[in-house]
């Protein structure tokens, strides 16, 4: 394959139509966009990773440009998938950061929003059975320490320096 971008190839999987573009040759490297844009993002990126000897595949997500689109309707049962996937890892880690917004501040919280992709991950082991990598729970561990990290009090601080960074925060 050259280095050059091509026109969209198309393949079919679990009968949707999906767009992708590929060059290069070489090991390959996956470069998937993100929602709302499409593959057309990596358009000076992908001859830059091909020139490195690499097969730089770009893949739309389903229902941008040419790839498959969304269904017009969907179905009772679609419906239910979807909300029964949504909604447990959105509560579940959204309720966490609630209560630690509500404890700790502003500051501390941001963190427990890296739970949702967490959460998302672990509801498709158990609903799915989709297998988990050594890699997926290294970054879990790394999510839980960075969690600790960031919430722990630290030693040596006086009750001045505390009174003030709670202020700082907007808590009384």
């Amino acid at each position: 394959m050259n280095s050059k971008l091509n026109d969209a190839e198309l393949v079919r999987i679990d009968g949707q139509r999906i767009a992708y573009h590929r060059c290069g040759s070489g090991p390959s490297a996956a470069l998937i966009h993100g929602i709302p844009t499409s593959s057309y993002l990596w358009r000076n990126v992908i001859p830059r990773l091909a020139g490195e000897s690499l097969e730089v595949i770009a893949v739309d997500l389903l229902g941008y440009l040419k790839g498959e689109s969304w269904p017009a309707v969907a179905t009772p049962i679609q419906w239910g998938w979807f909300i029964s996937l949504a909604t447990p890892a959105s509560t579940g880690s959204f309720r966490l950061w609630f209560i630690a917004l509500t404890k700790g501040g502003a500051t501390k919280c941001s963190g427990y929003l890296f739970l949702a992709p967490l959460f998302t991950v672990i509801l498709s082991f158990f609903v799915l059975g989709v297998g988990l990598s050594w890699l997926q729970g290294a970054g879990g561990l790394l999510i839980g320490v960075a969690l600790w990290l960031v919430n722990r009090e630290l030693p040596g601080r006086s009750g001045a320096e505390r009174v003030s960074e709670a202020l700082a925060e907007g808590r009384p």
